[in-house]
């Protein structure tokens, strides 16, 4: 029978009846053969997103894989049956290899069902290119008693959740390859379990999936050690040396780091440690003891890997401590000779200097030498600078300022740097050299000053007396006033006569009668008066009237001279 393609339409079944017998599905009915890489028993699966295994309710399914294809985009679902003695011998002599217990096995009966180049659904809305393509093939074989299942996978490019596997419909039966519903499916053309890249063989007819149980040791997978066969499996049983599934990998004794202070080369079954120097024995564990010859002359040695280090007694040195150290090689003694000693030397110091290496200069001013003065320290001696007024080598003499005689009126009295004079009376300066000026201060109110030595003298203005002139004179004092009160002034007085007085002191009695007041007799002059001694027939103050007779009447007329 030719390969009979299914109708582009998405989700198409196809339904025909097989004899099967099987624990997974029924053992008579109806297979479908769906679009989702799938074929389901009984009835056809509509759902076509695949879900994991298990799934209960009338799901009876051997899926190579189930997952949203859509042939209308491209590809072809071929399936066909076949009852050819040269197909049907062609596979049972397929499954006689892998089932070696069932030689008698011979095939009645084979469907093939083909997914070529199949797109998955919605390409475009899901993110998968259009262009990527997947080829896979289900086989069933039965001889009525015996069921098989062959998986092939081509090329497998996309995934969208598909699972592999075969389910029972209860809920509880199922077998799931390993990696469905994750994109590890897209490695199932390297992926097998009878060691063909993309081939899967499986017997249905027990109460468990089963793989092909084929001689794995018949390739010789065991590089170094013997095979024992397994279930669809396998042991190695590795030579000394070697390890790994395949005893293909040569045990590295190195790993573990046994040779402690070496490096390893790693053998067969063994291992050879070449040591670091210093180092010996089998693992390299054993420190060489350099120190054991005591190397160190004049000194302490030390063990070191691969060597030794001396630590010398104090004076010695070199690498076994076999040199006396000079200590004066070094020149050491700064001013003065030195003597080499065992790890240490002797100073003898040149004049002036001290210390261990005569590095110090004897400071010969610490003991303060100079009594009066700055100290400047030299080489064996110190140079005294005196402060002002000492002199010596010590500065420790007071230079006397008086022996000079410097006070030129008065008494000198020595100080340091200086002297200090006492003036005798009427002179002043340092030395005593000017005299006073007692006018200076003008000591004269009212006369002239003379200076003296220690003293003046004042000559007074006229009318002024005492020491200083101060006195006014008073020129009344000897009442020079006769006849009048007398008023003091400067050198000088002033008299203010009572009436009939003149003359500076009032000593004059005015002539009253000078002016001849009595017209017409004589005048008696007074004192601040005078009495007019009338002619006769004349008569008044001043002799001024007349007297006329007319008969026995005497007429009285004033009488003026003209």
């Amino acid at each position: 029978m030719v390969n009979m393609p299914i109708s582009t339409q998405d989700e198409r079944h196809v339904a025909f009846k097989v004899w099967w017998k099987d624990p997974v599905c029924t053992s008579l009915g109806n297979h479908q053969v769906n679009t989702n890489g799938d074929v389901t028993f009984e009835s056809s699966l509509s759902q076509y997103v695949a879900s994991s295994f298990p799934i209960s309710g009338s799901h009876k399914i051997i899926a190579p894989f189930w997952t949203d294809i859509d042939i209308r985009n491209g590809g072809q679902l071929w399936y066909r049956l076949t009852t050819q003695d040269l197909m049907l011998e062609q596979g049972a002599s397929e499954i006689r290899n892998l089932f070696p217990h069932i030689l008698s096995f011979a095939a009645s009966w084979i469907m093939v069902v083909t997914w070529e180049n199949v797109a998955v659904f919605g390409c475009r809305e899901v993110g998968i290119s259009c262009s990527l393509r997947n080829t896979f093939q289900l086989v069933l074989m039965t001889d009525g008693t015996h069921s098989f299942t062959l998986f092939n996978y081509n090329k497998i490019t996309w995934t969208k959740n598909a699972q592999v596997g075969f389910n029972a419909g209860d809920g509880v039966n199922y077998f799931s390859v390993p990696g469905s519903m994750t994109d590890a499916v897209l490695n199932l053309p390297q992926m097998s379990n009878i060691d063909v890249p993309g081939k899967f063989v499986f017997r249905l007819d027990q109460n468990t999936i089963s793989n092909a149980d084929i001689d794995d040791c018949y390739s010789s997978p065991c590089v170094h050690g013997s095979c024992i066969d397994g279930n669809n499996s396998y042991t190695c049983q590795c030579i000394g040396g070697y390890a790994g599934t395949n005893c293909e990998s040569d045990v590295d004794e190195c790993e573990s780091s046994p040779c402690v202070q070496g490096n390893c080369t790693d053998q067969v079954d063994g291992y050879v440690c070449e040591c670091f120097p210093g180092y010996r024995g089998p693992n390299c564990d054993t420190e060489i003891d350099e120190c054991e010859g005591s190397p160190c002359i004049q000194g302490n040695c030390t063990d070191q890997v691969n060597g030794y280090i001396c630590e010398c007694i104090p004076g010695f040195r070199g690498v076994n401590c076999d040199t006396d150290i000079d200590e004066c090689n070094s020149s050491p003694c700064i001013f003065g000779n030195c003597s080499d000693g065992i790890n240490q030397y002797t100073c003898h110091c040149s004049a002036g200097y001290a210390g261990t290496t005569c590095e110090f200069d004897i400071n010969e001013c610490e003991s303060s030498p100079c009594v009066h003065g700055s100290c400047m320290d030299q080489v064996n001696r110190y140079v005294c600078e005196c402060t002002p007024g000492y002199i010596g080598v010590s500065c420790d003499t007071d230079i006397n300022e008086c022996e000079s005689s410097p006070c030129m009126q008065g008494n000198c009295t020595d100080q340091v740097n200086g002297y200090v004079c006492e003036c005798y009376p009427g002179f002043t300066g340092i030395n005593c050299d000017t005299n006073i000026d007692e006018c200076e201060s003008s000591p004269c109110v009212h006369g002239n000053c003379f200076d003296g030595v220690n003293q003046y003298t004042c000559q007074c203005f006229l009318g002024y007396t005492g020491a200083n002139c101060r006195t006014d004179i008073d020129e009344c004092e000897s009442s020079p006033c006769v006849q009048g009160n007398c008023t003091d002034q400067v050198n000088g007085y002033l008299c203010k006569c009572i009436p009939g007085y003149i003359g500076v002191n009032c000593d004059t009695d005015i002539d009253e009668c000078q002016s001849s007041p009595c017209i017409h007799g004589n005048c008696v002059n007074g004192i601040n008066q005078y009495t007019c001694e009338c002619l006769t027939l004349y008569i008044g103050a001043n002799c001024t009237t007349g007297l006329y007779f007319t008969g026995l009447t005497i007429l009285r007329c004033s009488c003026y001279l003209f």
